[in-house]
C-alpha cells in the first residue's frame, strides 16, 4: 500500500468516531465551522505520530536497527505528509 492509500484509510477509519452532536448533547460538540475531515485528520495523525515515536525509540536503543524497523520508519513519515496534504 502506497503512504497515500494508507494515509486516506487511516484517516477514513476515524470517520465513525468523529460525530456532529449538538451542543445540548452531553457527548459532545465539534465546531459547526472546522469540517469533519479536519477531525479525522488529527486524529490520524495522532496516531501516526505514536507510531514514529515508537520506531524512532527502536532506531535509537539498537546499535544496528533492522532495515525493516528503518523502512517502517521513513513510511510513515510520508503517511504522515500525506495526511497533512488531505
Amino acid at each position: 500500500m502506497t503512504p497515500k492509500e494508507k494515509a486516506k484509510q487511516l484517516v477514513d477509519k476515524f470517520e465513525p468516531y468523529v460525530i456532529r452532536y449538538t451542543q445540548d448533547d452531553v457527548v459532545g460538540y465539534l465546531s459547526e465551522e472546522t469540517p469533519i475531515l479536519e477531525y479525522q485528520k488529527q486524529c490520524a495523525l495522532i496516531a501516526v505520530d505514536e507510531l514514529i515515536e515508537e520506531l524512532e525509540e527502536l532506531l535509537e536503543g539498537d546499535e544496528r536497527p533492522g532495515a525493516g524497523v528503518y523502512y517502517l520508519w521513513k513510511y510513515y513519515q510520508e503517511v504522515k505528509q500525506e495526511i497533512e496534504l488531505l
